[in-house]
C-alpha cells in the first residue's frame, strides 16, 4: 500500500474517486420513486397504439410517466409481461403460475421507453389494474 501512495497524486485522485462514487450512490439511492399504486395515469391506451405512438416518433411525452396499457398477455415469467409482443413490463411482484397467458389486462406502470433492437415499449415498477 506504501508504493501505491509513494506518488501523491495518484492518492488524491484515488481518493476524490471514491468520494464522488460516494455522493453519487448516495443520490441514486434517496431518489424518490414514484408511487404507483396512488398515481393516477395519464393516459390509457391498447398495447398496439402505444407502439404505434414510439413508432411514429410521438411517444416522448410518455417517457417517466405512469401510463396505462391493455394487452393480451404473450408471454409470463417470473416478474415479467409482454403484452401483444411489444410491450414488456416489469411487475413488482412475481406473476409466475397466475396462468396469465393468453389473458386480456390493464396493465401500470412508468413508461421507461423504446427499445428500437426487439421493438419492444419497456414499462416498469407494473402492477395489474385488471383482468
Amino acid at each position: 500500500m506504501k508504493i501505491f501512495f509513494r506518488h501523491k497524486k495518484v492518492g488524491r485522485r484515488l481518493i476524490s474517486l471514491v468520494i464522488l462514487m460516494g455522493i453519487y450512490g448516495y443520490l441514486v439511492y434517496q431518489k424518490n420513486y414514484i408511487d404507483i399504486d396512488n398515481t393516477t395515469a395519464i393516459e390509457t391506451l391498447s398495447a398496439q397504439e402505444m407502439l404505434w405512438r414510439f413508432q411514429v416518433n410521438e411517444g416522448d411525452d410518455f417517457l417517466n410517466q405512469v401510463i396505462s396499457v391493455r394487452g393480451i398477455v404473450t408471454s409470463a415469467d417470473d416478474s415479467t409481461l409482454l403484452l401483444n409482443n411489444s410491450i414488456y413490463c416489469m411487475l413488482d411482484s412475481d406473476v409466475l403460475g397466475i396462468g396469465l397467458k393468453f389473458d386480456t389486462l390493464t396493465v401500470k406502470g412508468r413508461c421507461l421507453g423504446y427499445y428500437k433492437p426487439q421493438r419492444q415499449v419497456q414499462l416498469d415498477h407494473c402492477i395489474i389494474e385488471s383482468r
